[in-house]
């Protein structure tokens, strides 16, 4: 990028530099009539602005290649926490065997069964992560789900068998990212005993529902504005305001909709996507048997 926009720097004061130069050179060549110069002029400007044009297009393709670049390297680290999980479980799994056979062995069977009612609210979780099918998504969730505990939220993901094939990954995982990392954050100002996040991935009859709920309300006033861009109820410096109207966004975009209710201490955020939601990317969609 910055290559690219050193080129055009230097085209640009190219122009200015020839442009202002000629009075001088002309004094030089004095065989040369003003319309000639005139005329070396234009034929000098506008071959500079058709590289100029060409240094911009190059431009613009080096932005989006290193933002693409970003994107994959947060991809690979998603994966590489996902790995670094799987891998602990399965450490910890010898630990809980040992554990469970110890309580059964002194007769405590109730403690035993609430062990392993805890042990399996892991697993399950792990396991519905795992049901969505695209390496990419469950990186993210599950990159998701480490952050949110790390902040004390209470994390429940709950996944339709059927949620596949819904839009592009890369839009999607924008979509679900951005409306998860919205709910953690408002779950993370309440009190510490009531912080939970709840997304539930819905398939049905050919319509997909993304609904994503967490702890707290937004009054009426911020409810009108939430999907704006730029606005945000952070403080001023720390946050661009831009996800939720991203969400929005790429919802309408594959001509969804976006719904959101608070009351009651809940606020769920839902989208709601047809089944042709997909077409765009180039790829079929997954049917209910």
């Amino acid at each position: 990028v910055y290559f690219w926009l050193v080129c055009l720097v230097l085209v640009q004061g190219l122009v200015l530099g020839v442009t202002n130069a000629g009075q001088y050179v002309e004094t030089v060549f004095v065989s040369l009539t003003p319309s000639h110069w005139r005329a070396g002029q234009a034929v000098f400007v506008a071959g500079s602005i058709v590289y100029a044009l060409f240094l911009v297009k190059n431009l613009v393709r080096a932005a989006g290649q290193e933002a693409e670049v970003r994107a994959q390297a947060a991809q690979m680290a998603n994966f590489g926490e996902l790995l670094r999980a799987m891998r602990a479980q399965r450490h910890d799994f010898v630990n809980h065997v040992q554990a469970l056979y110890g309580l059964i062995k002194a007769g405590s069977v109730a403690e035993a069964l609430r062990y392993i009612e805890a042990v399996y609210g892991e697993v399950k979780q792990t396991s519905q992560v795992l049901q969505l099918g695209e390496p990419e998504m469950i990186a993210l969730l599950h990159a998701k789900m480490g952050e949110a505990e790390a902040k004390g939220v209470r994390f429940t993901l709950r996944v339709d068998p059927q949620f596949r094939g819904v839009l592009a990954l890369k839009d999607l995982n924008r979509l679900i990212g951005n409306l998860v990392d919205n709910a953690v954050e408002a779950a993370e100002a309440c009190g510490a005993g009531d912080r939970w996040v709840e997304v539930d991935l819905l398939a049905e009859r050919g319509s997909y529902e993304i609904r994503v709920a967490n702890a707290g309300e937004i009054n009426e006033a911020v409810r009108r504005q939430i999907f704006e861009a730029g606005f945000s109820t952070k403080p001023a410096g720390k946050h661009e305001g831009m996800g939720l109207y991203v969400v929005r966004s790429l919802a309408e975009r594959h001509g969804g909709r976006v719904a959101v209710e608070s009351a009651r201490g809940r606020t769920v955020f839902t989208v709601s996507l047809p089944g042709g939601a997909r077409q765009a990317g180039g790829k079929g969609l997954g049917k209910r048997a």
